[in-house]
């Protein structure tokens, strides 16, 4: 599978894993948004709805996990 031109949103709350994830993806031809919280993903989320072909998200970070995002 080809993720040329997809939109993958990346949540994680460690700053390296975040970069090194959207140098990979975004290598590959992806459109990569990366934030570093489950609040800065929901604003995204809701205000584009639908924009994202995946998801890819930390369970464990402080205060909200990736398990809110689910």
């Amino acid at each position: 599978m080809s993720i040329n031109g997809k939109a993958i949103l990346v949540i994680d709350d460690d700053g390296a894993r975040l970069r090194a994830l959207n140098k990979v993806l975004s290598s590959e031809g992806a459109a990569v948004t990366s934030v570093g919280s489950v609040g800065e993903a929901m604003e995204d989320l809701t205000s584009r709805l639908g924009a994202f072909d995946l998801v890819i998200t930390d369970l464990r970070m402080p205060l909200l996990g990736g398990q809110t995002v689910l």
